[in-house]
Parts: C-alpha cells; sequence; structure tokens
C-alpha cells in the first residue's frame, strides 16, 4: 500500500491536464455509440482494463490524466465523456447536468466503451475493473444486467456515491464492490435508512472520506486523494492478478444469424494473452 501512495503521490503531481496527452481519442461508433472515448495503452502488456465512469464534477482533461495514470500502472484505460465538455463546481450542479442527459445515451455509451474492451481484437484483456461515480451507478447497473453481455469484470468501485439511498442501493452489483464515500448527502440518507431497515450484511467494502464532492477528480490533486486513488488501484490491481475470470464471466451467447464472426488479432501480433496494440487512425475531439 506504502509503495502505490508513493507512486499515486509522484504520478498526480506529475500528470497535469495541461501536458501532452498519452492517449488518444477513439471513436465508438462501431461498438454501438456515436461518441467519443479516451483511450490510454500501457508501455507494456497489460495487467488488465479499466473503464472510468465520471460524473459532470470531473473535467475530461483531468480525467484523461488519470487514464494516463492508469496506463502508467499497467492497465488499458478508458474513459467516456457524457456531458460533451459541461462541468460542474458543486454536487447540485452535476445533479442538474445529468439530470438534462437522456438515460438511454448514457446506458448506450457505456455499452459501446464496454464493448471497446471486451469485444475489440485490439484493446481487450481478460480481466476488467470499472470505477464508477455517483449517480451513473444505475445507467452501469443496467448495462451489466442486459441479456447475453459477457463482461470479464473482477472488480467495481463506486466513487462518491449519489443518487437514492435505498435500503439496500448495492442490489444487483457484482462483487467484489468497494464503495468510497466522500462528504456528500448520500452516506447520511443511507445510514438513516440502516436505522430503519438495516441489511443484515452490506455486500462492500465501504471506505469514509472527510472530503468535498470531486475531490478525486481535481486537477490539483492532494495527498487525500492520493491516498484514495492508492486504494482503488491496490483493489483494482489484486483483483487483476488474484481473480479467477471463468468464475466471473457469463458464458457467451451464440451470435445471431448473419453475423460475421469476430476478428482475431493473429497470433505473431501478440506478445501475450492480454497483448494488444496502439491505436492506428484515431479520430481526436
Amino acid at each position: 500500500m506504502k509503495k502505490i501512495l508513493h507512486v499515486c503521490l509522484l504520478l498526480l503531481a506529475s500528470f497535469s491536464p495541461g501536458q501532452l496527452a498519452a492517449g488518444e481519442a477513439v471513436r465508438l461508433y462501431d461498438f454501438g455509440a456515436d461518441e467519443i472515448a479516451y483511450l490510454a495503452l500501457p508501455p507494456h502488456t497489460p495487467i488488465g482494463s479499466v473503464l472510468l465512469i465520471p460524473d459532470a464534477l470531473g473535467t475530461p482533461e483531468v480525467v484523461a490524466a488519470r487514464c494516463d495514470l492508469l496506463a502508467r500502472l499497467g492497465f488499458v484505460a478508458v474513459t467516456v465523456d457524457f456531458y460533451n465538455g459541461q462541468t460542474a463546481t458543486n454536487l447540485e450542479k452535476s445533479r442538474g447536468i445529468q439530470g438534462r442527459l437522456p438515460a438511454e445515451d448514457s446506458r448506450k455509451t457505456i455499452a459501446a466503451a464496454l464493448n471497446l474492451l471486451t469485444k475489440s481484437p485490439q484493446y481487450r484483456t481478460e480481466k476488467l475493473v470499472i470505477g464508477v461515480w455517483g449517480g451513473n451507478m444505475e445507467f452501469l447497473r443496467a448495462v451489466l444486467a442486459e441479456p447475453g453481455r459477457s463482461t470479464p469484470l473482477v472488480a467495481l468501485s463506486w466513487l462518491e456515491p449519489d443518487g437514492p439511498a435505498l435500503a439496500d442501493p448495492f442490489v444487483g452489483l457484482p462483487r467484489p464492490l468497494q464503495v468510497l464515500v466522500n462528504n456528500g448527502p448520500w452516506m447520511g440518507e443511507w445510514e438513516k435508512a440502516q436505522a430503519t431497515q438495516p441489511m443484515k450484511r452490506i455486500p462492500a467494502d465501504i471506505h469514509r472520506y472527510a472530503a468535498e464532492p470531486g475531490f478525486l477528480l481535481k486537477a490539483e490533486a492532494d495527498e487525500m486523494a492520493a491516498q484514495v486513488w492508492a486504494t482503488v488501484i491496490e483493489f483494482w490491481k489484486k483483483a487483476v492478478t488474484e481473480a479467477d475470470v471463468a468464475s466471473v464471466v457469463k458464458q457467451q451467447q451464440p451470435a445471431p444469424s448473419g453475423t460475421q464472426p469476430e476478428k482475431r488479432v493473429p497470433e505473431a501480433q501478440q506478445e501475450g494473452p492480454n497483448a494488444v496494440r496502439k491505436p492506428s487512425i484515431m479520430p481526436r475531439r
């Protein structure tokens, strides 16, 4: 943990939105959405892939810098921008921006990003972790429950939860599940719900931090943010190292008749079971 924290402090200090990005913008059109994602690749054979799904408190440039950080640590890292560059300075404004976005568009974009990481012969790996912010968990929950979806998800982190604090907000979510809560209203509402209808067993590893909403995606990351990122990355690295893929991947459904079989990367072009190739002609936003 100390080693990862030290690395996070160094990398968060050295990565800023003004730097030349290490990754590239990629179109999701071939994967089911007319949107742009940001993709950063590691300098060596990846240990797994990660999808970041931020809320409007995170500016695209900062989230992209976090993807660059994760790529340096060995992940194929992807993030999506639902909000076309719109950002918020507080939780209320973030909710307003998200509320104006059609839910179907959010689900379609998340599904396309997952397709990129699980079906693309260039970028897919055997193990996937996801970090999702705020109320976007509801969209992710719906996508993961789609019939026939096969997702090699080995760890899920819910960062700065938002939305209805139900008696069981974790229902339907895969395990292992990590929840990192800030000083926003969600935790207080959930604790009230637990006081009247307590869960017998909480199926999540919950961490609480005395921090303002959006602290993980600020351009100027402090020691608290580095500590939380270290906790998340340690959780993810342990998951991709120890998980049994066969136990977390659903059986693939037969492809519909008339569809073309998926293209595979020739073995000669691979360096290992998780090998990826650099993107070629990828559009920038």
